[in-house]
């Protein structure tokens, strides 16, 4: 066997693993991975899938998708060249009032923060003219202050030891 069929033996048992992975993780979770998820396994399968699309649209060379692949790809992962299973405006929902929760505070939109998806969501939301009323009422008992910038601006708000918005001069509250 030589050097070249070798290595080509070794990738293609690393693809047919990572498929398996994939197919496993839809079976368990009943979606395909994320790379929007803190798991950083998730976003590993997740990024793979992004780059067999990208292969099959001839946007990547990392990837080679022959028949054979795509063959198995069809088997394994129906709809692999679809966008994955969407999230429902209530999960989403669910998913931000977990992240305020967890960390104090509403999404940044900062790139590569993992948070870019929620912070880009509670924007759509917030200036949105035909939200259904069932999500105005879950959000407005999970998250009250969701509305405006204002419960952000509180929550993220630094201040120094004499009770000032570091940055600006005007105390958050009145000497008590």
């Amino acid at each position: 066997m030589s050097k070249t069929e070798g290595t080509s033996a070794r990738s293609g048992g690393r693809f047919e693993q990572r498929i398996a992975a994939v197919a496993e993780f839809r079976r368990q979770f009943g979606r395909l991975p994320t790379k929007y998820s803190d798991d950083t396994a998730e976003r590993a399968l997740a990024l793979f899938l992004q780059r067999i699309r990208q292969a099959e649209r001839g946007k990547s060379r990392d990837i080679i998708l022959t028949d054979e692949r795509r063959g198995l790809l069809d088997t394994r992962l129906p709809g692999w060249r679809g966008r994955g299973v969407r999230r429902t405006r209530e999960q989403l929902i669910e998913e931000l009032t977990r992240f305020v929760r967890q960390h104090g505070r509403y999404p940044r939109s900062t790139p590569g923060s993992g948070e870019e998806h929620l912070a880009k969501f509670l924007q759509r939301i917030r200036t949105s003219q035909d939200l259904p009323e069932d999500c105005t009422r879950l959000l407005d008992a999970q998250l009250p202050d969701w509305r405006n910038d204002r419960g952000r601006r509180e929550q993220n708000a630094r201040v120094d030891g004499k009770g000032r918005q570091q940055g600006g001069s005007a105390p958050l509250s009145s000497p008590g």
